[in-house]
């Protein structure tokens, strides 16, 4: 995780404009003269590779630096996986909010976008209903609160509201007023994963809007 020193503390999840945190360098290929030799190939067919290694951050040890060439069919993707067109804007546009955006759905895909998202900050990310959480070992004062509670409590968004475990709280709060039904959220996770400490923030928010809507009442 970044130093402390490093952080740009963010207003809210709403801001329009995430300041990135800290930036891993992008992959480099090497050597300058032609790194990235690709054979022509159709829709299915086998397609050869030559290139070199060099990115210190997800490269194994015994490859970083190391120039390898393969051979592989394009209708595999064990060896190879089909970019999403959002890494050619990476200093230039947040990475996507929820995973069902990815054109291409696979491993590094997912693992890439949340390893971005809480670069920028964003320890929070949608996959379609359900809100995946990554632990940011740091205090994040700006993004809990009533004052962030409240931008939850709006009837109606002109799109999706930021994800939030405060969403989800309210998504659920609002589906057992309008349903007058019971309603459950599932918090899962890793031992250290931040379970406990999710819960309490989603008890907190559901304790606080209903003060909130109780008052109104009165």
């Amino acid at each position: 995780p970044p130093k402390a020193e490093d952080v740009t503390p963010l207003k809210s999840p709403f801001d329009v404009k995430l300041r990135k945190i800290a930036k891993s360098p992008a992959p480099r290929l090497t050597p300058s003269s032609n790194p990235w030799r690709m054979s022509p190939g159709g829709p299915d067919s086998t397609v050869s590779i030559t290139l070199t290694v060099n990115d210190e951050a997800l490269a194994p040890p015994h490859l970083l630096n190391v120039t390898v060439s393969f051979t592989y069919q394009t209708s595999d993707d064990s060896k190879v996986c089909t970019a999403n067109e959002w890494w050619s804007q990476l200093d230039r546009k947040e990475p996507p909010s929820d995973l069902t955006q990815l054109e291409k759905l696979h491993e590094p895909a997912v693992v890439f976008c949340l390893q971005k998202r809480y670069e920028w900050e964003c320890i929070y990310t949608y996959t379609g209903k359900i809100l995946l959480a990554l632990n940011p070992f740091q205090e994040l004062k700006t993004l809990y609160g009533e004052g962030v509670m409240q931008q939850y409590w709006q009837e109606s968004y002109t799109s999706r509201a930021p994800p939030h475990v405060y969403a989800t709280a309210e998504d659920a709060y609002r589906s057992m007023v309008r349903s007058n039904q019971n309603q459950s959220i599932l918090v899962s996770g890793e031992s250290g994963a931040g379970k406990t400490v999710t819960t309490k923030i989603i008890m907190r928010y559901l304790a606080t809007q209903s003060q909130r809507l109780e008052g109104q009442a009165h």
